[in-house]
């Protein structure tokens, strides 16, 4: 080594690492809070947001829907418009169940109208194919979903009628049922003469099935021109008729049907 080198001088000696630390600030862990306020704070702020935008974007998407489908029932593109039809059914259905989280798409007076629309034209029609009675089944018990009574009790008691196909017929008396059941349940009876006069002529109906449905739905109407009528019905020839009909009495507080 060259003498003349300072690295060679004994008399130079490097600082230890331990000295040159001790000249640095001591370094302290971040406070709970701190992290708190860096990472947690803002990732909550940012969750909120999100979950804000989409619980809005699907309110606007779900009312964006419904409107939309009734707007394509109006459509002469039959395959759109029962995929509507189709459509409105799953969700009214999906909306009944979220209760008064809901909608209330069942109470909504435009989707009552353009449904009942829809079926009072397939009523009207000429074709009598097995498509189009499947379609008119279909929207005689979608119907009963809806709690709109002054707007589809008129079409339903039209579906009733005996030259009407057995089926759609049967899906709409039962369609009634379940509209005037549940309005009597929330302390709202219906009487409305049209579906009751309708009601009472089906019980006479030679069909038994049609005979037996009509009674139970006949039963849940309060008028006194039911009462006098299910007096009649509990000696009918059809034991499932007479049941109905004695039940129905009963419920009223009538010893007619003992």
């Amino acid at each position: 080594m060259d003498p003349d080198s300072p690295h060679s001088d004994p008399s130079i000696v490097p600082k230890s690492g331990h000295a040159a630390a001790e000249e640095l600030p001591p370094v302290e862990p971040p406070l709970a809070s701190f992290i708190v306020q860096l990472f947690v704070v803002p990732a909550l702020i940012v969750m909120v947001i999100v979950a804000l935008w989409v619980l809005f974007g699907k309110l606007a998407s779900s009312e964006q829907d419904w409107q939309s489908l009734t707007t394509q029932l109006g459509s002469s593109n039959e395959i759109r418009r029962w995929q509507a039809a189709n459509g409105l059914a799953h969700m009214l259905s999906a909306d009944r169940q979220q209760g008064a989280a809901g909608q209330q798409l069942s109470r909504n007076t435009h989707v009552a109208e353009s449904l009942t629309a829809l079926l009072r034209q397939q009523l009207s029609g000429l074709s009598k194919s097995d498509a189009d009675l499947k379609h008119q089944e279909f929207l005689a018990r979608t119907l009963g979903l809806l709690d709109v009574p002054d707007v589809v009790l008129p079409v339903l008691h039209e579906a009733m009628q005996p030259h009407e196909d057995r089926e759609v017929r049967k899906n709409a008396i039962a369609s009634v049922a379940l509209i005037v059941g549940r309005a009597e349940k929330n302390g709202a009876p219906i009487d409305d003469a049209g579906t009751v006069d309708a009601m009472i002529g089906a019980t006479s109906d030679a069909d038994v099935l049609i005979r037996q449905l009509a009674t139970y739905a006949l039963g849940l109407f309060s008028t006194d021109a039911t009462h006098e009528r299910l007096t009649v019905l509990v000696e009918d020839s059809d034991q499932n008729t007479r049941y109905n009909a004695s039940i129905a009495l009963a419920r009223r507080g009538s010893s007619g049907g003992m």
